[in-house]
């Protein structure tokens, strides 16, 4: 009788004297299970600090495959920031930041602002030939199906904008009070950075009225996570 080859044998006996250089089996999540406030095992004799058996996936938030991985004491991503390229009522561009506050199963959850300025003189759609449309933003975003490379988002917030030019879209110039909510999709290029569509509704008000004003806008983010 053949005997098993020797790569066999030692890797059958690596898996029963234990993983992730502790020395002993770990009992870990299975993967895709989320990291919720960054949690990690306690250093102990056997599993000291600058192993951590089992970690998680810090792109994510979620479980992986059991590998010893350096301290951490976040995940990435609890902080992170970025640029939009930002379409109608014009063409433009935005400066964003967000912070994680909370994880789960389900979504990654964070407070987000953003600072928008666009150039009506290339309103798309209307008949402004000069001005500015400034526009500052707070709100919460969901990110869907946290433990995948792709995510559904859900963004809401308030804001104010500036419009110096009357336009198609919003009316006259002024200053609005604005209520936002969005519908996207964002994938994760790296750990680092992710990119993806954003489909924005406005119902705005002017400052000194109650006339509301309905205008959409298209936005495609680019973040990177710290």
């Amino acid at each position: 009788m053949r005997s098993p080859p020797l790569a066999l044998v030692l890797v059958l006996a690596a898996g029963l004297l234990g993983g992730c250089r502790t020395g002993r089996i770990v009992d870990v999540p299975p993967t895709g299970t989320p990291l919720v406030n960054a949690e990690v095992p306690s250093p102990t004799p056997d599993r000291p600090s600058e192993f951590v058996p089992c970690a998680a996936d810090y792109s994510s938030g979620c479980y992986t495959t059991c590998r010893p991985v350096g301290p951490r004491t976040s995940p990435i991503g609890e902080v992170y920031a970025g640029v939009q390229a930002v379409a109608f009522p014009a063409w433009g561009g935005a400066v964003e930041f967000g912070q994680v506050f909370a994880r789960s199963r389900l979504a990654t959850w964070s407070f987000e602002g953003d600072i928008t300025w666009q150039d009506l003189s290339s309103e798309i759609g209307g008949t402004a030939d000069s001005g500015d449309f400034a526009q500052v933003r707070g709100g919460i975003k969901a990110s869907l199906l946290p433990c995948g490379r792709g995510h559904p988002t859900v963004r809401a917030g308030i804001g104010w904008f500036r419009t110096t030019e009357r336009t198609d879209w919003i009316g006259n110039a002024g200053d609005y009070f604005a209520f936002h909510a969005g519908i996207g999709y964002e994938f994760d290029v790296t750990r680092r950075f992710t990119t993806g569509p954003e489909v924005t509704a406005i119902l705005a008000a002017e400052e000194k009225g109650f006339d509301l004003k309905f205008a959409p806008q298209v936005r495609w983010h680019f973040i990177w996570k710290f």
